[in-house]
């Protein structure tokens, strides 16, 4: 059901009924079951990826402690699908970065800025001031599970290195 806008089974479409929220996201059987399997890692995946979370926070506080950082709620668990941080020269730490070998990305897009959300009355109405902010300043780190420490502290070093010079 939950694949088929939430509709369960009925003997016609008259007595069609939506008896959940769904997607229409066509999830074949085939990747269901992959994706079912790999639960019985996420605590294993999740603790690995909040591990190397924590060395970045060590190392930036160790090295770049003005660094700024996206804070969690006092009750919240972060996954760190990615990590991210704020810088002034995202996009020219980019270029740096990768001319070192190190693949950064932008932490986030605006999406008042896309074309596609242009036309949306409720993207022109609200303020976004914040989210054209943090497009323009925030920076993702490498994060992937082979990530060593070693990788890490090289990461925030040159990271730092890129900093001072402005």
């Amino acid at each position: 059901a939950y694949k088929h806008f939430g509709i369960t089974q009925s003997k016609d479409r008259q007595s069609t009924e939506f008896s959940m929220t769904g997607t229409n996201y066509k999830l074949s059987n085939i990747l269901a079951s992959i994706g079912s399997g790999q639960l019985d890692f996420f605590n294993e995946l999740l603790g690995k990826r909040i591990e190397l979370a924590k060395n970045y926070l060590q190392l930036i506080s160790q090295i770049i402690p003005e660094m700024r950082i996206p804070a969690t709620t006092d009750k919240g668990v972060h996954s760190y699908q990615s990590f991210c941080v704020f810088t002034y020269n995202r996009d020219e730490i980019i270029l740096k970065m990768r001319q070192v070998g190190i693949e950064t990305q932008i932490g986030t897009y605006s999406l008042a800025l896309q074309p596609a959300f242009q036309t949306i009355p409720s993207y022109q109405i609200v303020s976004s001031k914040n989210s054209k902010t943090i497009f323009n300043k925030v920076l993702t780190l490498p994060l992937y599970h082979e990530l060593t420490f070693e990788e890490q502290t090289n990461i925030i070093k040159q990271l730092a290195g890129l900093i001072n010079e402005n």
